[in-house]
């Protein structure tokens, strides 16, 4: 999610956002949602997460505060699961 607030924060902060930009695209549900329409899919749900990264008591803690953020608005959180169906033909 490129809107995630971990994200924001680090570029804020001037930090290293560990992208590798040679193989990453960014994609919003509106994008999905114009894909489908060309394409004739059915974009069913949209959900955004986050995890809980585990690996340290510092990184636990920041993924608790990203995680706490993205409950006010959604679209911060660090993941989002996009779920497509085909239409069926007319």
């Amino acid at each position: 999610n490129p809107l995630a607030v971990n994200l924001i924060v680090r570029a804020v902060l001037g930090r290293n956002l560990n992208t590798y930009w040679d193989h990453v695209g960014c994609y919003m549900p509106e994008h999905i949602q114009g894909i489908c329409d060309r394409h004739n899919y059915e974009l069913e749900a949209t959900y955004f997460f986050d995890h809980l990264d585990q690996r340290s008591m510092k990184i636990k803690f920041k993924s608790h505060c990203a995680r706490l953020i993205s409950r006010f608005n959604s679209r911060l959180a660090t993941s989002c699961l996009t779920i497509i169906k085909h239409r069926a033909s007319k």
